[in-house]
């Protein structure tokens, strides 16, 4: 039987890289980015089987969600919410196991490479990428150099 923990009490060690079943890779900050959701993102089964790894090489995996209703707004949230209605969701994980920070990191070179290549990027780009990457020591250095915070959550 799976044990599956509230992701508010599984302690993450924010950053938190998250692959989805796609291959796609998401950053997130903080805790923040795992609270509020976009309609897009709960609709479309982003959120099951998604993998976090965060920066102490903790593995989880999403697999149950419960949305709830948006919480009230308060005055800062206002423009962001009539711009982009968000739902309020808690995301039920399952424990993995430790994963080490170079396999973090040659998936996330891994899956750069077949993104720089589809954003039409040449071999010699994508290795100076690949060579800022080989020293990064944390996910937040993966951040820095790809951009990843930027993103502000999921991306479609």
């Amino acid at each position: 039987m799976m044990t599956l923990t509230r992701h508010i009490d599984a302690d993450l060690a924010y950053p938190v890289m998250a692959f989805r079943t796609t291959g796609d890779i998401e950053y997130f900050d903080d805790e923040c980015w795992f609270t509020d959701f976009q309609a897009w993102v709960l609709d479309g089964g982003i959120l099951i089987g998604l993998e976090l790894v965060d920066n102490d090489g903790e593995q989880w995996f999403v697999r149950a969600v419960d949305v709830h209703e948006p919480p009230p707004l308060r005055w800062w949230h206002i423009v962001r919410r009539l711009l982009i209605p968000t739902f309020r969701a808690d995301l039920w994980l399952e424990k993995g196991s430790h994963v080490a920070f170079d396999v973090v990191r040659q998936r996330v070179c891994d899956r750069s490479v077949i993104d720089f290549r589809a954003m039409g990027e040449d071999d010699e780009q994508i290795r100076e990428l690949l060579d800022s990457l080989a020293d990064t020591q944390t996910n937040g250095d993966i951040s820095h150099i790809l951009g990843l915070a930027d993103w502000g959550g999921f991306h479609p």
